[in-house]
């Protein structure tokens, strides 16, 4: 299989050299000194809402809308409700984050591409469009959320926002630093289509291969019998006491494991959940929170566990591949099953029990082990994809540091 890389290594490399030379003349300025701070406005009800208006934002779209979810598909308020309700109607261009509640922790940013309604949870920062691009980067690098006084009640007061110390260059060096990171995160973007390509490839191919497989055997019939499906550490105590990676749902993400942030406990928990401690060939599914997104476990996860909002599910090579096996779990009729099983509304989870009588169609063994070379041949462009983009976001980390700090 052969795929087309969306740039060529080199030409990253060069563009980089050739665009990140040093900030000169650059002032500190008070953030006030340069925008217009304001908060939102408070949400309507749910009957105030129109098919036809502005779009209004919440704190909890931050995420989507960053995602690349389109402003025009959120929530509208017509013109005329907003005017009885004396709402402010906040400007293409204006920068927006959380300054209250856990969405602002997070630290995203966002700018406003058209006109909108925004609730109050979130700080705006009115300005032109240079300014706000460029501030975009900057609340990037140094996020607000360091302003926050209380964890446990995270809020951000609007005075300290204004108050906040932004190195400004000249106005040709800040477009200049604008456009360099714009690139840099286009070229991001278009590895992320890629790789989302590769994936949608390999759902295809497992469509096209089992969709009429008719044998099925329930999940539980299909793992090692000296096993059992098991979920891992139900309190792992505080981070960095120990030397135990303890693998958690948010460490599972669009199909694949991210090692980068594991928890450290100490390993004297663990030694209580011997049955979920990993060894580097299980299958992971989320069991609470986002359930169903199913991964394989890797080498480097030997000697690691899991919290209870993970299953581990330890396979009999002889009736199934565990490549198929993930492939069915993340397919749509997997994700059904999972859905249509999954309870809760403030904390959804689905139960051991019903992940154990789970379903799954099994064809021959040759074929399944054909599916799974073919995802090891896809896996080799993603990993290869993947790097490219871990490449682009230190270069992206590095020009921040080079003009803003």
């Amino acid at each position: 299989m052969k795929t087309t890389s969306c740039v060529k290594n080199n030409q990253v490399h060069n563009r980089s050299n050739y665009l990140s030379s040093k900030a000169s003349n650059r002032s500190i300025v008070k953030l006030a000194d340069i925008a217009v701070i304001t908060a939102g406005n408070p949400a309507p009800k749910k009957t105030e809402f129109a098919k036809e208006g502005k779009p209004f934002v919440r704190a909890g779209n931050l995420n989507e809308l960053i995602d690349g979810v389109a402003v025009s598909n959120l929530e509208k308020l017509d013109d005329e409700t907003a005017k009885q309700k004396k709402m402010k109607l906040f400007p293409a261009g204006t920068v927006i984050f959380a300054k209250s509640g856990m969405s602002c922790v997070t630290g995203n940013i966002y700018i406003l591409p058209e006109p909108c309604y925004v609730v109050s949870h979130l700080a705006c920062i009115i300005t032109n469009k240079k300014l706000a691009e460029y501030l975009r980067y900057y609340f990037e690098f140094d996020k607000p959320c360091k302003l926050i006084e209380n964890a446990s009640f995270p809020s951000i007061r609007l005075g300290k926002i204004s108050n906040m110390a932004i190195p400004l260059p000249a106005d040709a060096e800040m477009l200049r630093q604008t456009a360099v990171l714009k690139y840099v995160d286009q070229l991001k973007r278009q590895y992320g289509l890629q790789l989302h390509t590769l994936d949608s490839l390999i759902k295809s191919r497992f469509v096209e291969m089992f969709n009429e497989v008719k044998q099925t055997s329930i999940l539980e019939e299909l793992i090692d019998p000296e096993t059992r499906i098991s979920y891992g550490i139900v309190q792992p105590g505080p981070e960095g006491t120990g030397d135990m990676g303890v693998l958690r749902p948010v460490d599972i993400a669009d199909g694949r494991l991210c090692l980068d942030t594991v928890k450290m406990i100490d390993r004297a928990i663990g030694n209580s959940y011997r049955r979920t401690e990993l060894m580097g060939d299980e299958i992971l599914t989320i069991v609470r929170g986002a359930t169903g997104q199913t991964v394989r476990s890797k080498v480097d996860c030997a000697g690691m566990n899991v919290t209870r909002g993970i299953a581990v599910i330890r396979h009999e090579p002889s009736l199934i591949d565990p490549d198929y096996l993930v492939g069915y779990m993340n397919s749509d009729n997997g994700k059904r099953y999972i859905a249509d099983h999954t309870q809760g509304a403030t904390l959804q989870q689905i139960n051991i029990a019903d992940l154990r009588v789970m379903p799954i169609p099994v064809p021959p063994l040759a074929l399944q082990q054909e599916f799974a070379a073919f995802v090891s041949q896809v896996d080799k462009l993603r990993f290869a994809t993947q790097q490219q983009i871990d490449k682009l976001e230190t270069l992206k980390k590095s020009l921040m540091q080079e003009y803003f700090g």
